[in-house]
């Protein structure tokens, strides 16, 4: 004894065959939305006939269309989100670490150079103090 095949199993594209494996220029209009008085009823029982099939995969085809409709929006819109929000805020965040870095690196190199400049001057200064005193020495001599 055969059951009759579910809908989905005779060839119906899903979601992925559409959007990934059709090319652009096959791809079917949106048909406009479908009314629920005007949709074909699930529970009449077993189809038969040509235009049984086609009305049923006419409702096939236009619930495949609302959700990728559906499913494109929600994506559009979760990436616009990630674009306005996510992005900068994370630019931001980065950017104050890099320059918190740059601003301890600017700090130990002016540190390190302003011990090399007042070493030099005490230096230059005992040195001074120094050959002074000899100079005075020599004189008192």
């Amino acid at each position: 004894m055969n059951s009759p095949t579910p809908p989905r199993k005779r060839g119906v594209p899903v979601l992925t065959n559409r959007v990934a494996g059709t090319p652009a220029g096959k791809r079917k209009q949106p048909s406009p939305p479908v009314s629920p008085a005007s949709s074909p009823s699930r529970d009449r029982g077993k189809v038969t006939g040509i235009t049984g099939m086609a009305d049923e995969e006419a409702m096939w085809d236009e619930l495949e269309q609302r959700l990728v409709r559906q499913i494109m929006k929600h994506v559009t819109d979760r990436l616009d989100f990630i674009l306005d929000h996510s992005i900068p805020a994370r630019i931001s965040t980065i950017l104050h670490q890099t320059a918190v870095i740059l601003a301890e690196d600017i700090k130990q190199d002016l540190d390190k150079t302003l011990e090399v400049l007042v070493t030099h001057a005490v230096l230059d200064e005992l040195l001074n103090i120094r050959s002074k005193k000899l100079a005075q020495q020599d004189e008192t001599n």
